[in-house]
């Protein structure tokens, strides 16, 4: 008797990586859509932790203490600092990752010794990711001083 060799034949084979290549087909655009999504809620969480860090400076310190961006913009990444004429940078963090945009940003946001925000209009930031409208993070400070953040629905505004 000739005994059968053990293993899989090419048809099986064949079929197993076609069923294969029609999964991963069908998963990769809502893969995409989770990453956007999670680079959105990083920046945002990063934002919002500044800004919470800002505040508590101010407090800590008892002086005004600045949020501003480093460079060109805020997805450059930003700083915190206090002290005039030659400021002092308590933390600086870096530039988000690539295909997140943060829109509607001030120049700088200025809290003062009491945890409030100088001035009357209250700063917010609209952050996407990856030009998806649904994958969007808004970052919105109170006149009061207290960062909020939250998901925007499809067509929802930031403040």
């Amino acid at each position: 008797m000739l005994a059968r060799g053990a293993g899989f034949t090419l048809i099986e084979l064949a079929t197993v990586l076609a069923v294969i290549g029609v999964l991963t087909a069908a998963a990769l655009p809502s893969f995409g859509y989770l990453i956007a999504t999670n680079r959105a809620k990083a920046a945002a969480g990063d934002l919002h932790v500044a800004l919470t860090r800002t505040r508590s400076e101010a407090l800590t310190r008892n002086v005004n203490v600045t949020l501003s961006p480093v460079g060109a913009g805020w997805v450059t990444g930003w700083q915190i600092t206090y002290g005039s004429p030659t400021p002092v940078v308590v933390e600086t963090y870096g530039a988000v990752k690539q295909g997140v945009t943060i829109a509607n940003g001030p120049a700088s946001i200025v809290y003062q010794s009491s945890g409030r925000i100088q001035g009357t209009v209250a700063p917010a930031f609209l952050v996407t990711g990856s030009g998806l409208s649904n994958a969007q993070r808004c970052v919105s400070v109170a006149t009061s001083g207290r960062p909020y953040l939250k998901s925007l629905a499809s067509g929802a505004t930031c403040p």
